[in-house]
């Protein structure tokens, strides 16, 4: 588990990857396989009953309606990189942001901060 230098790293590393998104610094090679593990995933959890199960409930009380695979696929598909970056941009705003921390023991300020005892 990360604690004092590492999770200022940890958290200096995500913080950098939420700012290349919201600026638009990642490939359309990125998308794509973004695209394709989302499908993929779809792929092999509708092999499964229950998940078709929840799934419909889900469609159900969010859509009204149930949401066919193809009309779900086509959606992945039509998403573009400027509709990824003005969506990080209206989710990620530093003023808004907060840290959690989740840890099996505990720990005092200085020791996930990483200052000297």
């Amino acid at each position: 588990f990360l604690v004092g230098s590492n999770l200022k790293k940890a958290g200096f590393l995500i913080l950098r990857q939420v700012n290349k998104i919201k600026h638009g610094n990642f490939s359309e090679k990125e998308l794509k396989k973004a695209k394709d593990y989302l499908t993929g995933t779809e792929l092999i959890r509708r092999e499964s009953s229950s998940y078709l199960a929840e799934k419909a409930a889900y469609d159900l009380i969010l859509f009204d309606k149930l949401i066919h695979p193809d009309e779900y696929f086509k959606k992945i598909k039509a998403v573009k990189k400027s509709d990824i970056v003005k969506l990080a941009n209206e989710i990620f705003q530093w003023s808004k942001m907060n840290l959690c921390l989740i840890s099996n023991t505990k720990l005092s300020e200085k020791q996930i901060l990483g200052c000297p005892n």
